[in-house]
């Protein structure tokens, strides 16, 4: 049922990209839009390689687009692509490919856009989790962390991407065995997600299950019910 409404979504996003294309083929923008829908529906089907293609295509639109218009919001759309590329690259186990590209683009990035725009904060967070996943968690905690600073700094200390750089450096510390900073830091991922998202959000249930899991480790199963249950309760 998820599969064949998605399949559908896609359909109408396809029957748009031609529409537009045939009868407003000045709408670029439109197009790089739908085009990059599109690739955000194949994500979440699972289909990652296709998925790439789209966010590719998107983020070609978005360069010429930004080449053409003074308006820095394409500039800012084709920058944030290489973050989606790459995880999706990192997904599929090409974490290498991933890491140049993404030292490439923040390098880019800080001279077009600046050292401190919520873009490059995005890629450090990215560069981190394809580390964490390639099992390099010092490597992967230095790039959270410039993440966070970069978000606090450019989004605000209660932004909700605040939030994902406090949660992903929490995970880094429960795979180096420091569980006590891992609580820590998802618990100030917790209450941002809880003030930006609400208390049933999908986001504060992961979160929940992370805490259940390292109060688990502890053996503290008091702790550890007490956030199983609330993670259950969101999900069911």
């Amino acid at each position: 049922m998820r599969l064949h409404k998605a399949y559908n979504g896609l359909t109408v996003l396809f029957f748009c990209i031609f529409f537009n294309a045939k009868v407003h083929p000045q709408t670029d923008s439109v197009l790089a839009n739908k085009t990059y829908q599109i690739a955000d529906s194949l994500f979440s089907m699972g289909l990652y390689a296709q998925s790439n293609e789209h966010y590719i295509k998107s983020q070609k639109m978005y360069f010429k687009i930004a080449e053409t218009v003074d308006d820095n919001t394409y500039r800012v759309k084709y920058y944030k692509c290489f973050a989606d590329i790459a995880y999706n690259l990192n997904l599929l186990a090409k974490q290498d490919e991933a890491i140049a590209m993404l030292v490439k683009a923040i390098d880019e990035t800080k001279i077009k856009i600046g050292n401190e725009h919520f873009v490059v904060g995005n890629l450090y967070n990215c560069l981190g989790e394809v580390y964490s996943r390639k099992g390099d968690y010092p490597a992967a905690l230095e790039n959270h962390k410039k993440s966070l600073t970069i978000n606090i700094n450019a989004l605000g200390a209660e932004h909700r991407s605040v939030g994902a750089s406090y949660g992903n450096i929490a995970i880094v510390h429960y795979y180096t065995g420091d569980y006590q900073k891992a609580i820590e830091y998802d618990l100030k991922a917790r209450d941002i997600f809880e003030k930006n998202l609400g208390s049933d959000h999908p986001h504060v249930a992961s979160i929940d299950n992370n805490l259940g899991e390292i109060y688990r480790i502890l053996k503290n199963y008091d702790e550890a019910l007490v956030y199983y249950n609330k993670s259950i309760t969101i999900w069911s």
